[in-house]
């Protein structure tokens, strides 16, 4: 508690109100700043009301008789700005004082913690380094710094800050939104680790090891932002931004750079810039053990990296139907399936989860009872926005329409309280077609494929 001789130590707005004068509207604000500041100043406040409530019971009573009182004669109180003691009228002890005192400091104490609520900073990015956006197959994860931290990914989980991931089929897909740097696809049977580095005063930094499996990343442009950097068994990568895919195999890693640029350099070899359109290879050369060389060697495959790196001019474009090979996957803005989603729970319903065809038919029976709503999944490609419309196939009527700038890309709109937080909406029994259409930019030219579905609901 402070000592009267350390009142001068309060805001003056503090003695203000402590001395019994009117606060104005600004200094009423300036009283709740001090409060919101720190729970200690409430406790502080608190103490303070007391003390003055027991100074202006017991003082009068030392300090007078009862022909003092009697002929209400002025006695000294010390004045809490000074310290000086000028006159006040006598006060008879009052034992409501006291409790009021207390009540007043659990108003104050309820004041900071309402005006806190509309204060709180909301949480913070730095304890998690993606969020997934959609995945196919079975797809796990762990922590390697803590022993039994370890599951089975979902859509709109929050990875945290070192996470090792595993792709355990061949057409396992994993795409992740990496707050404020841009998105990571990895594809196939892949074992990959993602980190990422807070420095403090420094924009944080990601770190992808990856040992086998496809990469497709889309690193936004940024002269502030260290470096994404990328670790293969063959080569490290750095990249500012850029969109590039990455191959690793048990023999080569192989990048092929779709638009920027991306410093490459192979394991005990000289590092060389592969720009847009261009692709390179760091390869590992295998020979058998050769006897008597080395008795600390076993009879085995010794890796050795070539020194250069092999860098490939673009081919000849290829014709739209022919089929996009994984290095061109982010090329085009596409878009993969629909996901109906429990609007309770956030999350997709299992048996309408990743659906797409000519024609879908779902039973209202298996939909939860307090809301649904439906999301277009991404393929692939950086996405501007996604129209989404459902449309009633007999009139030919459009009954909901929307455009979303963020993922997850809802039918029904996402409030943006918290990502993934889905709004309800419902179907009507009959029959409608479900359209989304990507794009990459704002205007027209760079929509991508429209994704349709029919969809038939029924009781």
């Amino acid at each position: 508690m402070k000592s009267p001789a350390n009142f001068q130590d309060f805001p003056p707005v503090i003695l203000r109100y402590i001395d019994g004068h009117p606060l104005s509207e600004a200094e009423e604000e300036e009283l709740i700043a001090w409060l919101k500041e720190h729970p200690e100043h409430v406790r502080e406040f608190a103490r303070l009301l007391h003390f003055e409530s027991l100074m202006l019971e017991t003082v009068p009573v030392l300090l007078t008789s009862p022909q003092t009182v009697r002929q209400k004669r002025s006695i000294t109180l010390p004045n809490s700005r000074t310290n000086r003691f000028v006159p006040v009228q006598p006060t008879r002890k009052n034992s409501f004082l006291f409790p009021l005192s207390i009540a007043a400091s659990l108003f104050i104490a309820f004041i900071w913690f309402l005006a806190s609520r509309h204060t709180t900073t909301p949480p913070s990015s730095e304890d998690f380094a993606a969020v997934v956006m959609s995945i196919r197959g079975q797809i796990s994860w762990n922590n390697p710094e803590k022993t039994g931290m370890k599951g089975t990914i979902t859509p709109g989980q929050k990875l945290g800050n070192f996470v090792a991931i595993a792709g355990k089929g061949s057409d396992s897909k994993l795409l992740l939104n990496l707050p404020g740097t841009g998105q990571l696809q990895l594809l196939g049977q892949f074992t990959a680790k993602l980190r990422r580095r807070i420095d403090a005063g420094k924009k944080d930094s990601y770190l992808l090891t990856i040992e086998s499996g496809i990469a497709a990343l889309d690193i936004i442009p940024s002269t502030s932002r260290p470096a994404f950097e990328i670790k293969t068994p063959h080569a490290g990568l750095q990249v500012v931004g850029t969109r590039f895919v990455v191959h690793i195999s048990s023999d080569y890693t192989r990048l092929s750079v779709l638009d920027g640029i991306v410093r490459f350099e192979p394991r005990d070899g000289s590092p060389v810039y592969v720009t847009k359109g261009e692709t390179a290879e760091a390869k590992i050369k295998r020979k058998p053990w050769i006897a008597g060389t080395d008795p600390d060697i076993e009879d085995k495959m010794i890796e050795e990296v070539l020194p250069e790196t092999t860098i490939v001019h673009p081919p000849v474009p290829k014709s739209p139907a022919i089929q996009l090979p994984p290095e061109e996957l982010l090329n085009e803005v596409a878009l993969a399936d629909f996901s109906i989603y429990n609007a309770t729970t956030d999350k997709p319903i299992p048996e309408y989860d990743h659906i797409r065809g000519d024609h879908i038919r779902i039973s209202l029976k298996k939909l939860p009872p307090y809301g649904i709503n439906i999301a277009a999944n991404p393929a692939y490609g950086r996405i501007n926005r996604v129209v989404l419309r459902l449309i009633d196939e007999k009139t030919g009527k459009i009954v909901e329409s929307t455009t979303e700038k963020f993922w997850p890309y809802f039918l029904f709109g996402d409030p943006r309280e918290e990502l993934g937080n889905a709004n309800p909406g419902w179907l009507e029994p009959g029959r409608y077609i479900l359209e989304a259409v990507p794009y990459s930019k704002n205007s027209k030219q760079d929509q991508g494929p429209v994704l349709r579905l029919h969809l038939e609901v029924v009781p």
